[in-house]
């Protein structure tokens, strides 16, 4: 009786830590956080459905701001697209990426500074030492 009673209670902590663990990987939608790389403050409001409006000086600090939380949200995801943005989709797909790969390798100035910008606010973002999403964990990435 004591050893089931203490597999359960186990059972109840590794799973109440697993759970406060993983709501760490949750994106900070309150507060103020400070960053390097804006070259004047931003501001970030969510709606009541979660949705990011971001207010900036200019398109690169919005760029900035956005790639924040766009890594915040959705940096799984992302993980992925980088390879896509690099131009090295074919590396995965095999030749079904190639058009694609040449596309991103062809972008004008403009287009690059701006993705530039987008880049540097999810590194912000990684410089903040999150939790990183389960995905990661699970696939050892």
């Amino acid at each position: 009786m004591r050893f089931a009673l203490f597999m359960g209670l186990l059972a109840v902590v590794l799973l109440a830590g697993g759970y406060a663990y993983l709501r760490q990987s949750l994106p900070q939608t309150k507060g103020e956080i400070r960053l390097a790389g804006l070259g004047a403050p931003a501001e970030i409001l969510r709606d009541r459905y979660g949705i990011p409006h971001i207010f900036a000086s200019s398109m690169e600090d919005a760029n900035f701001a956005l790639g924040f939380v766009h890594a915040q949200d959705r940096l799984w995801q992302m993980e992925m697209s980088r390879r896509v943005a690099a131009g090295r989709l074919s590396e995965i797909v095999g030749a079904g990426g190639l058009e694609t790969d040449r596309f991103l390798r062809n972008l004008d100035g403009e287009t690059r500074k701006l993705l530039e910008a987008y880049a540097a606010g999810v590194n912000a973002f990684l410089a903040t030492d999150p939790v990183l999403p389960v995905e990661f964990w699970l696939t050892s990435t």
